[in-house]
This record gives C-alpha cells, structure tokens and sequence, in this order.
C-alpha cells in the first residue's frame, strides 16, 4: 500500500538531501522512532544497511539505488514490515519539494489492520514530512 507523502522546504536541495541521507537524524524528524543509523560504514551509498527501531520493534533496509540530491530507493529486509520506499528531491526555484516514497505491507497481525493500517500511515507520514520541513526551516 502506498503510503507516500511530500512537502515543499524553503531550503536548498542540497541541504536537504545531506540532513536526510544520514540515518542517524530520522530520531529527529520521524514520530517513534528512538534509534536509527548505518549498520554499514558511512557514507549512504549502493548496498548501504541500516535499521530503525520505533515503537519497540526494529525493521533494517537496504540502499537499492541512489543518485544523490535527487533520490534514494531502499527496501524492508527484516522487521513488522514489508515493502520499499525512498526519498524524492526535487529543486523548485531554490526550494526543496520532498518526497518520502513507501510502499509497504504490514506483517503478521498488522495484515488485519488493511485500510486503517493505510490510513494512520500516511496520515503520519504526512506529519513526519511537515516536521522535517519544521526543524530544516528554523
């Protein structure tokens, strides 16, 4: 299920892309979550692994694609989830128009959820892109 959502920052593309491709900042801008990082060496690149804990569960993912300041693919390797998403850039007149890509799945008891799983997704992801926009424009 596609539960992607975009916002436009008045800052820099560029500036965007460095705060967001290091993982380690997701605790700052995405709701519950209380860790996240590389678990391969830094910089974010191809093939780069990482994981994310929120709400005392801990999903890892894998860079497929990157090409920085424009996009970067990742997909759900182990966790309560399954699927793919990533991060869109995009230069309008100076500003950044951002996009976090998810398209996933919820494992286990979660299938049962479907539409309100959908729902209550992209309605935080929608606030967890609004936040980043708040902490990148103060």
């Amino acid at each position: 299920m596609d539960l992607s959502a975009t916002t436009m920052i008045s800052v820099p593309v560029e500036a965007v892309y460095r705060y967001v491709s290091d993982p380690a900042n997701d605790v700052n801008w995405r709701t519950g979550v209380t860790e996240s990082g590389l678990s391969t060496d830094p910089p974010l690149a191809h093939g780069s692994e990482g994981y994310v804990k929120a709400g005392g569960k801990v999903a890892r993912w894998k860079v497929t694609a990157i090409a920085p300041g424009v996009s970067v693919d990742w997909e759900l390797t182990e966790g309560p989830y399954g699927g793919s998403g990533g991060y869109r850039f995009e230069d309008v007149d100076g500003n950044t128009r951002f996009t976090l890509v998810a398209n996933v799945e919820p494992r286990g008891f979660l299938r049962l959820l479907g539409p309100l799983f959908a729902r209550i997704g992209r309605r935080q992801n929608q606030a967890d892109v609004e936040a980043l926009k708040d902490l990148l424009e103060s």
